[in-house]
């Protein structure tokens, strides 16, 4: 599952109609968004537009609303729970292209492997970014801040095992990557499987592109925009992050009053980064420090790093270190 190119052959496309031939997986705050983003430009593949439709978690369910759900078990405002639904995301697709979708939760989710096999097969081909742990789970923390939904005041409660962060999957379950990853591997071909880190993605970002396009047979040589885009600030008052967050007062009221330019505004990369930019001007980017890294790491997650590193043919040694300087 090494993210470097190899000599062995690409799995072949998935040929049925209407059906993903490519998942990413996951692991939320790995650089997903980006990735999409560099794979919806290549002209040789069709990414769903919808970014996260989660249909093989959350198949045939019906979501609470957010007045049922306090703690934002299910929060999933995108998701697609019908398999017509799910299938009529790819009907645009062009002949000849290779199509995916990107959906996070299928990493954790014990469902999606079942589900995923029973609908699309064995041979889909299964992409994971994953990244150090604790920074995932504080990346984490800082997007519900700055939506205004944090599940904590502090990031401190993570090591509190009866607190709603280890209820929530998406918080501290979502970090056992090597129990997750190990599901996978029980039902799907080793081959079918990609397996590249979050530093990978920013410190390599074309040369692991090449290596993404390659495993699913398409043109490598392809250069994406692969500017990041995704920064978590958290905004100071409690009323701006109401108002600006990512599901705040101002995206409500715009989807309720004008659905059809909401949408527009949605899939514009201009406006995107338009709002992300007033964000980081109105808030500030908090630091995880090197002692609750390193706890976190330690007591929550090494027993499961140490399984993940048998699953890898790469070290992830560096993860159990004290994060690098940056500047």
């Amino acid at each position: 599952m090494s993210p470097h190119p190899s000599s062995a052959s690409p799995p072949t496309p998935a040929s049925t109609d209407h059906c993903p031939s490519f998942l990413v997986i996951g692991a939320g705050k790995s650089g997903t968004t980006s990735v999409w983003r560099a794979l919806d430009q290549h002209p040789e593949v069709f990414m769903s537009s919808v970014k996260e439709p989660n249909f093989f978690a959350l198949k045939g369910e019906d979501l609470a609303p957010d007045a049922d759900d306090p703690e934002r078990m299910h929060h999933y405002p995108d998701a697609v729970t019908t398999w017509a639904d799910y299938q009529a995301l790819f009907d645009e697709a062009p002949d000849g292209t290779v199509t995916g979708e990107a959906s996070p939760m299928y990493l954790y989710d014990e469902r999606a492997p079942a589900n995923i096999a029973h609908h699309l097969g064995t041979d889909v081909r299964l992409v994971a970014f994953l990244r150090q742990p604790a920074e995932r789970l504080f990346s984490r923390w800082q997007h519900l801040v700055a939506e205004g939904y944090p599940p904590s005041g502090r990031f401190r409660d993570a090591l509190d095992r009866s607190s709603v962060w280890w209820r929530r999957p998406d918080l501290v379950p979502e970090g056992f990557y090597g129990a997750h990853l190990q599901r996978y591997l029980d039902r799907f071909p080793r081959s079918q499987i990609k397996v590249f880190l979050f530093e990978d993605l920013v410190h390599r970002p074309q040369e692991t592109m090449a290596a993404l396009y390659r495993f699913l047979g398409v043109d490598p040589a392809f250069r994406p925009d692969t500017t990041p885009r995704n920064s978590s600030h958290r905004l100071q008052h409690p009323a701006l992050a109401w108002l600006l967050g990512r599901h705040g007062g101002l995206k409500a009221a715009l989807a309720a009053a004008l659905p059809e330019v909401w949408s527009r505004l949605r899939q514009s990369p201009t406006a995107q980064r338009l709002l992300a930019t007033v964000r980081r001007r109105l808030g500030h980017k908090e630091s995880l420090s090197d002692d609750l890294r390193r706890r976190i790491t330690h007591e929550i997650y090494g027993d499961d790093l140490r399984h993940l590193g048998t699953l890898l043919d790469r070290s992830i040694d560096h993860w159990f270190s004290p994060a690098p300087e940056t500047g």
